[in-house]
């Protein structure tokens, strides 16, 4: 990622804080929308997922100037989501649904420059998550 991404990204970051309900509900209601089997990893406590959606989020996004920490922590967040029934054809309805979600939440400032720098971190994350969850293949 470039350095303009990087600020893209953390400024985003900062608008999706301030209307963390308002991100969390859009996403899962584009995620489930997209992909309906997929509702049945969440809780009946959809608030609380919400907020720990983005409290997730917003940790990435702290991290992601130290790329060592991201990978790291993007590798134990795909481990424990494995361990829920996460499969790795879920990861890019889970993209779509980050990219569409922000959009939608940040509004006429989330330009395409916006959204691709979201993409590229995004595709870190996820291959990092990845590879975690498959490192719980061959856990004992």
């Amino acid at each position: 990622m470039t350095p303009q991404q990087l600020e893209a990204v953390v400024a985003t970051a900062a608008v999706v804080a301030h209307d963390r309900d308002g991100f969390g509900r859009t996403f899962y209601e584009r995620l489930c929308s997209e992909a309906p089997d997929m509702r049945a990893f969440f809780a009946d406590a959809m608030h609380e997922q919400h907020l720990e959606l983005i409290d997730e989020l917003l940790f990435v996004c702290g991290e992601v100037a130290d790329l060592d920490r991201c990978v790291a922590s993007s590798r134990a967040l795909g481990a424990r989501l494995a361990g829920y029934g996460l499969r790795p054809e879920h990861y890019a309805v889970l993209g779509g649904a980050l990219v569409d979600g922000l959009a939608e939440v940040v509004g006429p400032d989330f330009d395409s420059d916006t959204a691709e720098a979201w993409r590229r971190l995004y595709l870190l994350v996820s291959e990092a998550m990845l590879e975690g969850a498959a490192g719980n293949l061959f856990a004992p």
